[in-house]
Formats: C-alpha cells, sequence, structure tokens
C-alpha cells in the first residue's frame, strides 16, 4: 500500500515538473518574440524617419525575419 502511493506521488511530482518546464519553455518563446518585434518595429521607424526605399526596407524585414527564426 505504502508503495502505491509512493509511486503515485513521484508520478505527480514528475507531471508537476513537466508542466512546469512546458510554461517556462513558452514563457521565454514571448519574451523572445516580444525582442524581435521591439527590435523590428525600430528598424522600420528608423527607415520610414530617413525614407529608406520600400525594397530595401523589405529586405531589412526578411532579414529580420530569417535571422530571428
Amino acid at each position: 500500500y505504502i508503495f502505491t502511493i509512493l509511486c503515485y506521488l513521484i508520478g505527480v511530482f514528475i507531471f508537476a515538473t513537466i508542466v512546469g518546464q512546458v510554461g517556462n519553455v513558452i514563457t521565454n518563446r514571448n519574451a523572445s518574440r516580444l525582442e524581435f518585434e521591439r527590435l523590428l518595429d525600430g528598424a522600420k521607424l528608423y527607415m520610414r524617419h530617413h525614407k529608406v526605399p520600400h525594397n530595401m526596407q523589405r529586405r531589412v524585414q526578411r532579414w529580420y525575419d530569417y535571422s530571428w527564426s
């Protein structure tokens, strides 16, 4: 009987650890995505302010997409 309870508690602990790790991965991914969007928005603002040609703006945006994916 004690062995069954011990196995159950170990299983619950392992499951909780896995769920916690998945939460951490999602949180880190969202933080990374927010950083990417902040940098891309800054680059877009800079390019609009300095009247960079639209073709070059698209190339810069594609480079950001490539480098962060």
